[in-house]
């Protein structure tokens, strides 16, 4: 039936008698599942429509036909100039193992370079993932998107776009370029708003105005950690540390935590090592109870053998050897119950220097913790003597100010009388 059936279409489309539809020859057989019938008839379609379409729908079905050579081929040539991508991409997912597929790649990625834009990039990326060529369309995308953060941040005056830069894409080449230019761009701007506080009775009102700002920087550098970017919390925590800042109740509140962490870590530190040393004294007390229970079993066993092997020569000579068995059993009973009192002793005198080593140890914890209230305390004493040295040179200022106001002279350019 099917030499039959396949005669009987190469008859109809080789005979000029005949006119029929290859097309619909082909679905027709697909239809009731006759492959080996339609891959012929499938391959005189692909020559006679010579279109690029039939020749991937034939590579897709028949990817093992004795015709899928020379249908790949000429698939080949149609696209390989075409500058076609839907053509080259269609070329390459037909038969990713083949031998114009890697230059197929080049030819597609060429047409995205040219098109250079982030959407094609990504959908390069999603179609090749694994690629030569899809490491070079990331970095397009890095390229891309630091050039647009960069505009938009330029042309705002903002750095909100350099953070979203920094947060989509962490592996970026670029991170450390933009995060230096984002710190430079905020700098600048807490600099010129300072500078609109720096003239005459504006003082007080500037170092509020640094008092905001340094608070600021502070909650946003804690509120950037707890989200994990540390690169944007590392900026935040570099601008605190700038010399306008040094004065201001946000960077010492920034030491004092510094400080506290570091003290605690110390502690931790001091608390594991202390830790591994009751470890290390419980070990050795339970090697030395070990010990000293094998010690009385070994003794125990000597004696009981010691008592047997006195009880035969009992047993043989019970008349004569009765009072002297009594007597090696009464050594060996005095030997024991000393070498008894002695591991009790020994055990005793370990749980002594165990309770001992305790206290030392909460002595000296006492101690550092005082030593730490106590810096604390100057810490404080220093910070309100500097505040209130700080509080007379501004009311000296102003008394300055109001006196040479009074005589008619311009502040900026007078010194005080």
């Amino acid at each position: 039936m099917r030499i039959l059936l396949i005669t009987f279409f190469l008859c109809l489309y080789t005979s000029s008698i005949f006119a029929i539809d290859l097309e619909k020859a082909v679905k027709m057989l697909e239809a009731v599942g006759d492959f080996e019938t339609a891959e012929p008839v499938a391959f005189k379609l692909t020559q006679k429509k010579k279109e690029h379409y039939y020749r991937i729908e034939f590579l897709n079905k028949y990817p093992a036909s004795e015709f899928a050579e020379i249908v790949y081929l000429q698939t080949w040539k149609d696209v390989k100039d075409s500058g076609n991508m839907a053509k080259l991409q269609s070329f390459v997912k037909v038969m990713p193992g083949g031998k114009y597929s890697l230059e197929a790649l080049d030819r597609l990625f060429d047409l995205y370079q040219k098109e250079d834009t982030i959407l094609g990039y990504q959908y390069y990326i999603k179609e090749f993932p694994n690629s030569p060529q899809a490491v070079r369309a990331l970095e397009g995308i890095f390229r891309l998107a630091f050039e647009r953060a960069e505009k938009h941040a330029g042309k705002l005056n903002s750095v909100k776009f350099f953070d979203e830069y920094i947060r989509t894409f962490p592996t970026s080449p670029h991170l450390e370029e933009i995060s230096r230019k984002a710190e430079k761009m905020e700098y600048q701007a807490i600099d010129e708003t300072l500078e609109s506080f720096s003239i005459g009775n504006l003082f007080s009102s500037r170092q509020r105005q640094k008092e905001t700002i340094a608070r600021k920087l502070y909650n946003e550098m804690r509120s950037w950690q707890r989200k994990n970017e540390l690169l944007i919390a590392q900026r935040k925590y570099s601008l605190i540390r700038k010399e306008i800042f040094i004065d201001t109740k946000a960077y010492t509140e920034m030491m004092d935590r510094e400080e506290t962490m570091s003290f605690r870590k110390t502690v931790a530190s001091f608390q594991k090592q202390t830790t591994q040393k009751l470890d290390d004294l419980n070990q050795l007390y339970r090697q030395e109870s070990a010990r000293i229970i094998d010690t009385i079993r070994d003794q125990a066993r000597l004696t009981r053998t010691t008592i047997t092997d006195e009880g035969r020569k009992i047993r043989s000579s019970i008349a004569d050897e009765g009072r002297m068995t009594r007597s090696v059993i009464g050594e060996q009973g005095r030997k024991t119950r000393n070498d008894i009192q002695y591991m009790t002793s020994r055990i005793s005198d370990l749980s002594y220097e165990k309770g001992r080593l305790a206290d030392a140890i909460d002595q000296q914890t006492d101690r550092m913790m005082d030593e730490a209230r106590r810096a604390s305390y100057e810490q404080e004493r220093m910070f309100n003597k500097s505040r209130e040295e700080a509080r007379r040179q501004s009311s000296r200022n102003r008394h300055c100010a109001e006196v040479l106001a009074k005589n008619g002279k311009y502040p900026l350019f007078s010194g005080c009388p």
